[in-house]
């Protein structure tokens, strides 16, 4: 082999290698439930949807790898004596213009399996498409199906007919299932809330005679339950005041801050959600050789305001029913924390405030 030649290989088994490294084996979706079951039927045969489950990418019409729409089709066979054959392979997601102008996006099947869709829709291996789906008489089957659709459609706002076409074997007309109908603006598809986000800010604690300044904050506020959320944090900064050890005021670097808050978001408003916090905050000195370098910790209870609630961004081409969540894109919090370090057995009140920002998601 020429050097030439075995250079070319080796090229392209590299892009060969990153290509699947690039592609993602698995895409998690967020599950929607309908606000009525979609259903078409030919002769017995029966096919039933009540839930669509997409991609972030997908809502957003973002594109890509990523942009991932699946369905559960509920397939029943009434008939005695006759079994139907459901040509999955064949399988097709159409998002059609109600007023013609714009040409049909056509996609083709790229993943299924048995039973309901997951939450993670794996794309490669042992979940391929499947062959067709036989049902017997008097039977049922269920079979997930997934569309890959790697462009954005063209004009995403506009409101789109949204089809899973599936063949069905001995030439007859296929199955349309409709998931969307602009006309009717049914069914509706039930987007959950935002249940994380990660934050970003900045935070102050102490009293008269000192302080932390967190420059650097981060968290990650998580909804437990209906309104439970819990929020973890580090935070970076330094010391300053009128320090122990020293006559005059002064700065020194530095601190970092670990602290967990739940907050119960009690009073909710369309702007705004609010409700009081209890939590436990420790803040250690990374500089050595100072006495006033002691570690603080101690527990807080105060209050916190999230303000605009997040809301999961969606192209105007699918009919999708949003909930706004309890997190906001900003959140302050006000509170009281007692401060235990060595030398100072009682513990001393101070405050902690924070001020923080969603880094953007969606």
């Amino acid at each position: 082999m020429s050097p030439t030649h075995r250079s070319r290989v080796t090229s392209l088994a590299f892009a060969v290698i990153f290509a699947a490294l690039a592609a993602p084996a698995c895409v998690p979706v967020e599950t929607m439930p309908l606000t009525r079951p979609a259903v078409s039927a030919s002769g017995d045969l029966t096919v039933e949807v009540n839930v669509a489950s997409a991609s972030p990418a997908f809502l957003t019409q973002r594109g890509g790898d990523w942009s991932v729409l699946a369905t559960t089709l509920v397939a029943t066979n009434r008939s005695g004596e006759v079994a139907y054959v459901l040509e999955i392979p064949q399988a097709t997601l159409v998002m059609s213009d109600p007023g013609g102008e714009l040409p049909d996006v056509v996609v083709p099947i790229t993943a299924s399996g048995s039973g309901p869709a997951p939450s993670s829709i794996p794309l490669h291996g042992s979940h391929a498409v499947l062959g067709p789906l036989t049902i017997e008489p008097g039977g049922t089957a269920t079979r997930w199906v997934a569309f890959r659709s790697t462009v954005p459609i063209d004009e995403p706002g506009l409101r789109r007919k949204i089809v899973v076409r599936v063949p069905v074997s001995g030439g007859g007309a296929p199955l349309d299932v409709v998931l969307a109908e602009p006309g009717v603006e049914r069914p509706r598809w039930r987007l959950p809330p935002v249940r994380h986000a990660s934050y970003a800010g900045v935070s102050a604690t102490g009293n008269s005679d000192e302080g932390s300044v967190g420059v650097l904050r981060s968290s990650s506020k998580t909804v437990i339950g209906d309104a439970v959320v819990v929020a973890p944090a580090f935070e970076f900064g330094a010391r300053a005041g009128k320090l122990r050890g020293e006559r005059e005021p002064t700065i020194a670097c530095c601190d970092v801050g670990l602290s967990l808050d739940i907050t119960v978001p009690m009073l909710r408003a369309p702007w705004s959600s609010l409700g009081p916090t209890v939590g436990y905050h420790a803040i250690f000195a990374l500089e050595s050789g100072r006495q006033d370098k002691a570690a603080w910790h101690g527990p807080s209870a105060g209050i916190t305001i999230f303000s605009s609630p997040i809301e999961q961004r969606v192209a105007g081409a699918f009919p999708v029913r949003t909930t706004p969540s309890v997190l906001g894109y900003s959140s302050v919090s006000f509170e009281y924390v007692h401060l235990f370090r060595s030398g100072d057995d009682g513990g001393s009140p101070a405050g902690f405030v924070t001020l923080e920002h969603s880094i953007p998601q969606w």
